[in-house]
This record gives structure tokens, sequence and C-alpha cells, in this order.
């Protein structure tokens, strides 16, 4: 019966450790997410503050790499927040014309 017991007790342990390091990866996943939103805004506020700036420009005002500065930027666009304007080294960034207040686009 002692043994039974203290199978279960072991089982339940491991059980409880298992969801432990789920709840960890979770809440980290969550704190990664919420710090990608909060430095999107900050691009975001950028762009408007400066239309037209360049990737490395942002990269620069926000101490990031500029390959950091690109994804960001990218997934912007891809949201339908930031449009574009040339292509390569040329290329200039800018609100969407859908995020200005009053847009009826």
């Amino acid at each position: 019966m002692a043994k039974v017991f203290v199978e279960k007790i072991f089982v339940f342990s491991v059980v409880l450790h298992i969801i432990q390091l789920n709840f960890n990866q979770i809440q980290l996943n969550f704190n990664q997410m919420k710090k990608s939103i909060l430095i999107k805004e900050r691009v975001l506020d950028i762009v408007r503050e400066k239309p037209g700036i360049s990737a490395p420009e942002v990269a620069k005002r926000l101490d990031m790499s500029r390959i950091s500065a690109y994804q960001y930027l990218k997934s912007l666009i891809q949201s339908g927040q930031v449009k574009t304007d040339g292509k390569g080294k040329a290329t200039r960034y800018f609100l969407h014309d859908s995020m200005y207040i009053g847009s009826n686009i």
C-alpha cells in the first residue's frame, strides 16, 4: 500500500514539474511577444515622426541592428501599417494611409 502511495506521489510530482516547465515557457513567450509589440509601437512612432525614414535610421534611433529594424518594418508592412517607397538602400518607410486618424481609406 505504501509503495503504491509513493509511486502516485512521484508521478504527481513529475506531472507538476512538467506543468511548471510549460507555464514558464508560456510566460517567456508572452514576455517576448509583449516586448515585440512595444518595439513595433516605437518603430511606428518613429515613422510617424519622420516620414520617409530609412531602416538604418530606425535601427540607430532604437539602438538595434539593421536586420532587427528591417524585420520589425517588414512585419509592420505585412500588417498594413507601414508602406515603402523605393528599393534597396533607397527604400524609405511611411505610415500607410489607413494609419492616419480620420482616414477614409
